[in-house]
């Protein structure tokens, strides 16, 4: 096994150990704080002591039995099952080393791992969102992946467009496990019957659903709204489709805008051409009613092909039946803003295991054939994030792979287009903010968009309201990392 220095550690030796110098003196440094910051002055020598203790317990000899704690968010059996495998493997390589997995719903994860944070007990190892990691670094928790990063480059070459989200002050904080960007889903057939052109505004895409609608039957446009990720994902879309942003230069919520504003009218707009109760349903609902013919287009990403394949009648699951286009402009914007999936690995430092968490994923997780075959548990949905892997005859010449392929061909151009952002990252500057995940949790976007839609407020006063709790929270956020 490969520390972060890349040798072996001996088996016994006290002078090995899994933790390096930077992060024992990271931790030496934690707890002294923690330790002024309860006790008094003169109890500070002893802290960096009780350091010391801490981070030998955190580096117990390889003989010894070890746990890795990995929280994952890829539910489908397949993709269950590799992971196992993966576990196995690390497994057969050193026996003392047991991977356990657990998997979380997309909608669940941030929230959990605040919680298992202020219990003192994380994952060693999560797959996440990218703005969670930013969380994390801002207050210490995240061991740096830059050795990871340069051992895996040695062997096969990264995508840099995803290592950049997730790299400042010198180190890659989080690595993509997987990629994928969200899409309009539109049934191509119905359109060219009606004489339509895919749509490329909101306006079009109005004009589009409206046309396609068929009162009590069929609607043209299927929107989730249920769970607070659901509206963050697509108004922070929305909100960049039309040219607007998330945050200031000082990384403060700017949600009282006219990009804004605007946002909010079109979800009202789009009522007439949407379920009844679309505010209930979430993401597997839209997929449904798409699969069923219920809905004639959805935001939807590349899983959405196992929905089809089931639910779809067999001569309908094509991609020329159900096409994947990009995202539609907004009046203000000249880019079709989509998301692209934070599927992004982390490590914490106040894990139990940090560094063996880090050589799973070395030597384990990003070998190509690993990433290559988990990525064909999902195909389409979970793309590889190193180079060679779509080269692989056994990859490309996956038979949904093949039949699919325009749909990869459309999240590549998202991606070479420079549309496709990680979840309220619009810009640059903003991947580096560490209370995006406090927002993300507290459902602002979602009760702006019901203000909105089925409260009778004002989009003006929905953002307001939305505006001073995100202050709120954005001020107390602050000041409990300064206290930490």
């Amino acid at each position: 096994m490969h520390t972060a220095h890349g040798s072996a550690p001996a088996t016994a030796s006290p002078r090995r150990r899994f933790v390096s110098r930077r992060h024992f003196l990271t931790a030496t440094i934690v707890s002294t704080a923690a330790i002024l910051a309860c006790s008094p002055a003169p109890a500070a020598p002893a802290g960096g002591a009780a350091a010391k203790d801490s981070a030998a317990a955190k580096a117990p000899a390889t003989k010894n039995p070890v746990t890795i704690k990995f929280w994952h968010q890829e539910s489908d059996p397949k993709s269950v099952k590799h992971v196992e495998d993966m576990a196995a493997q690390f497994k057969q390589k050193y026996p003392h080393v047991t991977v356990e997995p657990t998997v979380l719903g997309w909608a669940d994860m941030d929230t959990k791992l605040v919680a298992a944070h202020a219990a003192g007990s994380p994952p060693e190892l999560v797959n996440g969102f990218n703005q969670g990691m930013a969380w994390a670094v801002g207050r210490g928790l995240v061991r740096p992946l830059t050795d990871v990063y340069e051992n895996v480059k040695k062997v096969t070459p990264w995508n840099e467009t995803f290592i950049d989200w997730a790299r400042w002050d010198n180190q890659v904080w989080g690595l993509q496990w997987t990629w994928g960007t969200d899409m309009v889903l539109i049934r191509k057939d119905l359109a060219d019957k009606a004489g339509l052109k895919d749509p490329t505004t909101w306006d079009e895409w109005y004009q589009w659903g409206k046309a396609l609608t068929i009162p009590g039957d069929r609607f043209g446009i299927h929107l989730a709204g249920n769970a607070a990720l659901w509206f963050n994902e697509d108004v922070f879309e929305f909100l960049g489709q039309n040219g607007g942003k998330l945050w200031d230069a000082q990384g403060m919520p700017t949600l009282v805008s006219e990009e804004m504003g605007s946002v909010l009218e079109l979800y009202k707009k789009f009522g007439d051409v949407m379920p009844p109760g679309w505010l209930a349903d979430g993401y597997v609902e839209t997929m449904n009613t798409m699969a069923l013919g219920k809905a004639a287009s959805a935001r939807l990403w590349g899983r959405s092909i196992g929905y089809i394949s089931q639910y779809a009648p067999p001569d309908l699951q094509s991609p020329e039946v159900y096409k994947m286009i990009p995202m539609p402009v907004g009046p203000k914007g000249k880019v079709g803003i989509t998301q692209s999936m934070d599927d992004t690995m982390v490590v914490y430092t106040n894990s139990a295991n940090p560094e063996v968490a880090a050589e799973f994923l070395t030597e384990i997780v990003f070998k190509r054939e690993n990433i290559r075959d988990f990525c064909l548990t999902v195909p389409v949905h979970l793309n590889p994030p190193i180079a060679g892997v779509t080269d692989d005859p056994l990859f490309k010449d996956n038979p949904v792979v093949k039949k699919w392929g325009s749909w990869i061909e459309t999240q590549n151009k998202n991606i070479a287009d420079k549309a496709a952002r990680p979840l309220f990252i619009m810009e640059e500057s903003d991947k580096k903010i560490a209370w995006a995940t406090d927002i993300a949790n507290a459902g602002l976007m979602g009760e702006m968009v019901t203000g909105v839609v089925s409260k009778g407020m004002s989009p003006a006063d929905s953002m307001k309201s939305a505006q001073e709790k995100a202050t709120q929270i954005v001020t107390s956020a602050q000041q409990a990392m300064k206290k930490a």
